[in-house]
């Protein structure tokens, strides 16, 4: 029978039979193209995965350092208005302290934002501009020799100048005397700290010098006393030299002795004791002089002899021994690497300093913004916010499409 078209119905069949197969054979090229591109897309995936991580990690690394930069130069901003505040100067006409902070930062142990701080002691301790800088290495050395905190370190330093009338430039000799006591005996920064608070003035009102102040706490530390004893001990002993009491005078006569001949404002401390030590003082001579809670001070001192007294003064007098204990700590690795850290630290400087003014402008901007929303109606901050719930949640959805998308490749290579 013919077709419709006058075709035979057979040859309609033939001519279905080719197309349908013709296009199975198409599909299946098809598919076998799409399986070695989808196999080709997921062969350099793991790359482009990768290459995605590195750049992630390259970038989340250069943001955290970029912040912390800005972190790091904030603090050492405050840092040196915290030393204008007392001056009475702003950050920018302080450029010598603050070139001179960053450049003990770049070169020392210490962080320029530390040295910062030791200024900033040092100036509330009533000095000036060019007095801070008078004082800053000695202050420094001492505190990098003992490896001590830098806060107590300054204030025992500008208390001892303080106490003794020196003025800012002493601080070298300061540092160095009470370096070298701590290396010629039991003292520590601590113990001196605490001592000279309590017998500095009264020695210096004296005419004692630092020096001589400083060698008989070293014997008394010597001897067992602990800092506050000795402060204590020390200065009630001098004052009851000054003002002998009638029984203090007759054990004094006892001994052979006047008033006029143990008087610290007129005899040194170093011959006092020699006087005593000839005379033979006693526990109970001792006690009628200086009374029960200075005599084991007094004691321990004649006991010890002028001559190790004065061989304790000359040993804290005209020295650099913190220089040299600085020498010491430094020249470790735990030194070198503190090195390395602050002059590093200094490339994180420039960096916040560059940075600054951005982060600034965009704080304030926020800030403004803050001010802004908070002051608009009721309604309008509703409809603000419902429009920011929606534009998140586009946000997510772009984001549920582009992880979809990103798997497509994997998809097509399953077929």
């Amino acid at each position: 029978m013919p077709g419709a078209g006058g075709a035979p119905l057979s040859a309609v069949f033939v001519a279905i039979n080719a197309n349908v197969s013709g296009l199975v054979s198409g599909s299946k090229l098809a598919r076998a193209e799409l399986g070695v591109f989808g196999r080709k897309v997921g062969a350099v995936q793991p790359q482009l995965q990768n290459l995605g991580m590195t750049a992630t990690i390259v970038g989340g690394a250069l943001a955290a350092m970029s912040i912390g930069s800005v972190v790091h130069f904030a603090k050492f901003e405050q840092s040196m208005a915290n030393v204008g505040s007392v001056l009475g100067q702003t950050y920018d006409e302080m450029d010598e302290l603050n070139n001179l902070a960053r450049e003990w930062g770049q070169n020392t142990v210490f962080s320029a934002k530390e040295v910062g701080d030791a200024m900033y002691y040092i100036a509330s301790a009533g000095f000036k501009a060019d007095e801070v800088v008078d004082a800053l290495n000695g202050t420094l050395t001492l505190a990098g020799a003992t490896m001590g905190d830098l806060e107590s370190t300054t204030i025992m330093v500008v208390a001892a100048l303080n106490a003794f009338r020196l003025e800012a430039g002493d601080a070298d000799r300061v540092g160095n005397a009470f370096a070298a006591t701590i290396a010629g005996s039991q003292a520590t920064a601590e113990k001196l700290g605490i001592s000279m608070r309590y017998v500095g003035a009264v020695a210096n009102s004296m005419g004692m010098s630092l020096e001589a102040t400083l060698a008989p706490l070293g014997i008394l530390y010597n001897s067992g006393l602990e800092a506050s004893q000795a402060g204590t001990a020390l200065r009630m002993s001098l004052l009851k030299l000054v003002g002998t009491t009638p029984k203090a005078e007759a054990a004094l006569k006892r001994l052979g002795l006047t008033a006029a001949d143990v008087d610290p404002a007129m005899h040194s401390l170093v011959d006092i004791v020699e006087k005593f030590q000839e005379a033979g003082l006693k526990a109970r001579e001792a006690k009628d002089i200086f009374g029960a809670r200075s005599v084991a001070a007094m004691l321990s001192l004649v006991n010890a002899g002028s001559e190790a007294l004065q061989e304790m003064e000359d040993s804290v007098t005209g020295t650099s021994k913190a220089s040299e204990m600085l020498a010491i700590q430094t020249e470790t690795l735990q030194g070198s690497m503190k090195k390395l850290k602050n002059a590093f630290g200094e490339v994180v400087l420039q960096m916040g300093e560059a940075l600054a003014p951005t982060i600034a402008a965009v704080a304030d901007a926020v800030k403004d913004l803050i001010v802004w929303f908070g002051d608009l109606p009721k309604w309008m901050k509703g409809a603000i916010s419902v429009g920011t719930l929606v534009v998140g949640a586009f946000t997510l959805i772009g984001g549920v499409l582009t992880l979809l998308l990103s798997l497509l490749p994997s998809v097509m290579a399953a077929f």
